[in-house]
């Protein structure tokens, strides 16, 4: 709901990944890749540091490891 609300929405969500290039120990096979569409990257970082996503984005941090990126493009 709190990326609804902001207008994101889930482009990739977990499903097989397969690393064709590079390596360092803490890339695998079997590590679950997310990408979501902002529109646009005001909106990403407001919606990363709102007090909506904030009790998620604590429960996320305490159950997984992880690297999050903004990534601009078209």
């Amino acid at each position: 709901p709190t990326l609804d609300a902001v207008g994101a929405r889930f482009l990739v969500r977990g499903g097989t990944r397969r690393q064709l290039e590079g390596a360092d120990a803490a890339h695998h096979d079997q590590l679950r890749t997310i990408v979501v569409e902002f529109p646009s990257t005001e909106v990403a970082l407001a919606w990363y540091e709102s007090p909506q996503y904030a009790p998620l984005k604590e429960l996320r941090l305490s159950a997984s490891e992880g690297r999050m990126f903004i990534v601009e493009g078209t």
